[in-house]
């Protein structure tokens, strides 16, 4: 019976120990949403990753946004840095493979990260794409996404456009420091361009030159993106779900050093 008792332990002890070692690369992230008759329901969404295979969960998406960097003259980023626009748009629910699997996506024809718009096209007319728009018609149409939210009593109101859900606030301050008119096409290129100048903005390169901490930085990209989790408390700082845990950037930002 001892030995038995023993051998029960012993077991156990290894499976904690399997546990302990998997919790590098085995997380679950909680979400709550509403869903169409009112209720809440509660999603557990788990995520099975290593650093090596971090790439994989992300090759849909990162071959979007390679694929137009190589048309700006100068490459801006690396393949991880590549990765960590990838991270971020797949908790933004602009990731490739996210639309191709969303029903209300392929219901308003959305198959390309760079149209995104708020609600996954649920505010503009079907079929808008807004890489194909300038500047100007984005704005505007932006203007007018809030405008029907306000129409239909939304309490919670967006106007978040493109791959990287650029709000009117940041589009405007973004586009002015790419030195962007309202005549030029809000296209990927242009898109990308303003993603890799927030970056730097808010200390991509003091990151990778260790002039500030994985916490700092990330504290910064959750300020931009409400699906990332603020490192302090592991939330959105803006009371979203939290689709980017501090792992999954974590492991992101593991990367870039």
């Amino acid at each position: 019976m001892f030995k038995n008792n023993m051998s029960v332990k012993g077991l156990i002890g290894i499976i904690f120990t399997l546990l302990f070692i998997l919790g590098d690369v085995l997380w679950a992230d909680i979400s709550y949403y509403v869903n169409g008759k009112g209720d809440v329901v509660r999603v557990v969404e788990t995520t099975i990753a290593t650093s090596k295979e971090i790439s994989n969960l992300t090759d849909s998406n990162s071959s979007v946004i390679e694929k137009s960097l190589k048309d700006i003259s100068k490459r801006e980023l690396s393949d991880d840095e590549l990765n960590l626009i990838a991270v971020i748009s797949q908790g933004e629910g602009t990731s490739l493979n996210y639309l191709l699997a969303s029903s209300i996506a392929k219901k308003n024809n959305l198959t390309n990260p760079y149209d995104a718009t708020y609600g996954f096209g649920k505010y503009v007319p079907k079929g808008t794409k807004v890489s194909t728009m300038t500047f100007g018609e984005v704005k505007k149409l932006q203007r007018r996404m809030i405008s029907i939210q306000k129409k239909l009593k939304k309490k919670r109101r967006s106007s978040v456009i493109g791959m990287m859900q650029f709000n009117q606030a940041t589009l405007k301050e973004f586009q002015k420091k790419c030195g962007l008119k309202d005549s030029d096409l809000f296209s990927e290129i242009n898109q990308n361009k303003m993603t890799v100048k927030l970056l730097k903005e808010i200390g991509l390169k003091d990151f990778k030159a260790g002039k500030i901490s994985a916490y700092r930085f990330q504290n910064k990209l959750a300020g931009r993106w409400a699906s990332i989790a603020c490192p302090k408390t592991g939330k959105s700082k803006y009371n979203q779900p939290t689709k980017t845990s501090t792992k999954k950037i974590r492991l992101a930002l593991s990367k870039l050093r």
